[in-house]
């Protein structure tokens, strides 16, 4: 009698099967974390741009007051009352085209500008971040008069 070694068909499908399923698994559990980072990541940068123009505007950085303009998927710090995408001290601080900001503010605008030495607003209201690719993914960000920010 000859014995004879190695694998069966069933036990090769078995094993492709098995891999097949673990990979189904890591890579969404990989997918997961990654949409979760970029909403994290959009959180923490909005976030910052508000402090940082709320600062500049208490501490009456260059003289001015200074505001943060949201784009659909971008963040911008500018100078004076208004936005002006052409003027030379904007600076663009962010931009993701894989997430969109949805904005609910007190004006129905696109901006958050803040008053000098207090650092109040009147562009109070919220800001939705959103992954473009799926709306499950998302954070809200709550803008008070005091100019604080919440999540």
């Amino acid at each position: 009698m000859s014995k004879q070694t190695g694998f069966t068909l069933i036990e090769i499908l078995i094993s492709i099967a098995i891999i097949g399923i673990l990979s189904v698994v890591i890579f969404a559990s990989i997918n997961m974390f990654r949409n979760r980072q970029i909403i994290k990541n959009a959180t923490i940068e909005v976030t910052q741009a508000i402090e940082e123009a709320k600062v500049k505007t208490i501490t009456s950085y260059n003289d001015e007051i200074y505001g943060v303009h949201f784009g659909e998927s971008d963040i911008s710090i500018f100078t004076g009352e208004t936005y002006d995408a052409e003027d030379p001290d904007t600076i663009v601080l962010f931009a993701d085209d894989s997430i969109s900001f949805n904005l609910s503010l007190s004006d129905d605008g696109e901006n958050i500008v803040f008053k000098r030495l207090t650092g109040e607003t009147d562009d109070t209201g919220s800001i939705l971040i959103e992954l473009v690719s799926n709306s499950d993914y998302n954070q809200t960000i709550n803008i008070d008069e005091t100019g604080g920010v919440s999540f």
